[in-house]
């Protein structure tokens, strides 16, 4: 168990669990670029991408890319991106908040052990149905829903939990059965 935050992040060995694989090639699926999965990656929150990149560059992490800044996005913010994939093909983001010419948006970063990143940014699951899907979020589960709207993808809608926002994520490509890939749950305190 990893604290992330006021969160955790646990890891399980299971040795009988198996990446996801592509039907076609047999070959292990990304969970960010593939529509077959239901969780399709993990945001951890950090003050400055640029200050984790250069203490974590020679660490032997895949980085994809160095730090990006993306642009006004799905949530009606700014973020500063890295991104990787951890052993098991699964998508891993640090994220950072942005000002519109691209500056941090960042108070300064608290003390500890590892002060870049202090927190779950957001979590994002796929939906077959994302109106039913939404419907148990907000009415049966009562989340606060923060935005919900079509994007050039599909449909999107968030829902805050404390400071981590849950994704919804739909598009016309997401079709059931969808693989459970390697995340076993998500539990709200």
């Amino acid at each position: 168990v990893l604290a992330v935050g006021a969160s955790a992040l646990e890891l399980h060995e299971d040795r009988t669990i198996r990446p996801a694989l592509d039907a076609a090639t047999g070959k292990p699926l990304n969970s960010m670029m593939t529509r077959a999965l239901w969780i399709s990656h993990i945001a951890f929150h950090v003050r400055d991408a640029d200050a984790v990149y250069e203490r974590l560059k020679d660490s032997g992490i895949p980085w994809k890319a160095p730090p990006e800044n993306q642009p006004l996005g799905l949530h009606l913010i700014r973020r500063r991106l890295l991104e990787f994939d951890d052993p098991d093909l699964f998508t891993i983001q640090l994220s950072e908040l942005i000002d519109e010419e691209g500056r941090s948006a960042e108070p300064e970063a608290a003390d500890g052990p590892w002060p870049l990143c202090d927190k779950l940014d957001h979590i994002a699951l796929r939906a077959t149905d994302i109106a039913a899907k939404r419907e148990f979020y907000k009415e049966r589960l009562g989340l606060r829903e923060f935005l919900h709207k079509s994007t050039r993808l599909g449909e999107e809608c968030t829902f805050m939990v404390g400071e981590t926002a849950v994704e919804l994520l739909w598009t016309t490509e997401t079709r059931p059965p969808l693989q459970g890939g390697t995340v076993r749950c998500i539990a709200f305190s």
